[in-house]
């Protein structure tokens, strides 16, 4: 409680000085998105924009709003800008890459994928993301390969063994794929469940 109140009376503090700063809107925004509450988190973040366009991360808010409402045209202009201002900040790589699945260009999302695995190796979203891309860009064996790799980095995580299985299956090597099953099955019955940052859109 103690800890809230001061943050509150920093907050407080910081408005009354620096009133038309970019960083009190990016306060604003980001404490409006902590709350769910898009439309107003959108308005304070399109301040920021106008005050310091280049601030870092603002961009990609703007752009994960975009995402999370299905309005990908919008959600990829304000990933590339933030790319192209922060670009060793390897989640809007991520989510650019996500975005341009789902508009169907797989092709030109396979390098933006690349990219969040390379800036990011410790995140499985960008390897799952990355593989389902290769599938539907017509890379089977490209896909098989970065699952693989994120079986052997993420040992605990279903997810892996779940896509190996349906690709092996697609790809006529039925025993394979059963042992993934099977890998899958145990690991989802003996493991915690999914955390939210295996899904896309999840704040």
């Amino acid at each position: 409680m103690r800890e809230k109140e001061a943050g509150m009376r920093d907050f407080q503090t910081f408005s009354e000085r620096f009133p038309g700063s970019p960083w009190l809107h990016m306060l604003y925004g980001d404490a409006y998105m902590s709350q769910n509450d898009d439309r107003n988190a959108e308005a304070e973040y399109e301040q920021v924009v106008k005050l310091a366009p280049n601030l870092p991360t603002v961009q990609f808010q703007l752009g994960f709003i975009d995402f999370n409402r299905a309005s990908y045209a919008a959600a990829e202009e304000h990933f590339r800008k933030e790319i192209a201002t922060n670009p060793a900040f390897a989640v809007p790589h991520l989510y650019l890459g996500a975005t341009l699945r789902r508009l169907a260009r797989n092709t030109e999302a396979l390098p933006f994928l690349k990219q969040a695995v390379q800036g990011d190796p410790n995140n499985p979203l960008a390897y799952n993301e990355l593989a389902t891309a290769q599938v539907e860009a017509g890379k089977p064996e490209e896909a098989l390969r970065t699952l693989r790799e994120g079986e052997v980095r993420f040992p605990q995580e279903a997810a892996f063994p779940a896509q190996l299985a349906g690709l092996l299956k697609r790809l006529g090597r039925p025993e394979e794929a059963k042992s993934e099953a099977e890998k899958a099955t145990r690991l989802s019955n003996s493991s915690k469940p999914p955390r939210p940052e295996l899904q896309l859109g999840l704040r």
